[in-house]
């Protein structure tokens, strides 16, 4: 095989896109860690343990430098038999920004 300036820049490119590939999934590992805790504090469930990619956009962190932010939808539950969505903004390696449809809540009656 002869390397040319077109092979050059189609391994370039391939490695490029596998590079970025894997961040992203680097980045939703992350994001389930991050939203299962979330989850947690909130006294709701992750359902399915997955998320879905929405969108992709650049931002820039507080330190002004270029970082890729993402916008998840995930499925959750608030008492086990129902189901609800939400949005998260996952920007810098943590969630700065969530919506969750409106959800059932169980208030515990006080006993005296």
């Amino acid at each position: 095989m002869i390397l040319t300036i077109e092979n050059l820049a189609i391994a370039v490119l391939v490695g490029s896109l596998l590079y970025l590939l894997w961040l992203g999934l680097a980045a939703r590992e992350q994001l389930l860690r991050a939203l299962d805790i979330f989850c947690v504090n909130q006294g709701l469930q992750l359902l399915d343990e997955s998320v879905v990619l929405r969108s992709l956009s650049l931002g820039r962190n507080r330190r002004g430098k270029w970082r890729i932010r993402r916008v998840y939808s995930f499925e959750f539950s608030s008492l086990g038999d129902d189901r609800y969505n939400g949005l998260v903004t996952f920007f810098d390696n943590r969630i700065v920004n969530s919506r969750l449809d409106p959800y059932r809540i169980v208030c515990a009656e006080n006993e005296e």
